[in-house]
């Protein structure tokens, strides 16, 4: 489905599908000194090194949202900037997604 922005697209999947991609949700948290986090699963780094997330619309939507690194400690993102904490993300299937979206081995 298509977004605000013409280049990104919003990914509806079935409840059959996101059993078989493993689909599994987490979210944004915030560190004891406000800096938010994500899974390092739940990054994304397209063709040209921007990076993102998939952000969770509804239970099975999801689209891309772009983040900025600021430093990874072992399975934890810390960003920069991104979506708020509290927001849902993306935290497996996260490839199979990107290539869902963008139509890649369909």
């Amino acid at each position: 489905e298509a977004t605000l922005d013409a280049k990104i697209k919003k990914v509806t999947l079935t409840p059959k599908a996101a059993e078989r991609l493993g689909i599994e949700i987490d979210e944004v948290r915030v560190d004891p000194s406000g800096r938010r986090i994500v899974p390092y699963a739940s990054v994304l780094y397209d063709l040209t090194g921007k990076t993102w997330v998939y952000i969770s619309a509804d239970p099975l939507s999801f689209f891309r949202g772009a983040v900025e690194i600021d430093t990874i400690k072992g399975n934890n993102v810390y960003l920069s900037d991104g979506p708020p904490a509290g927001t849902k993300v993306l935290a497996a299937g996260v490839q199979q997604v990107f290539g869902t979206e963008l139509k890649v081995g369909h």
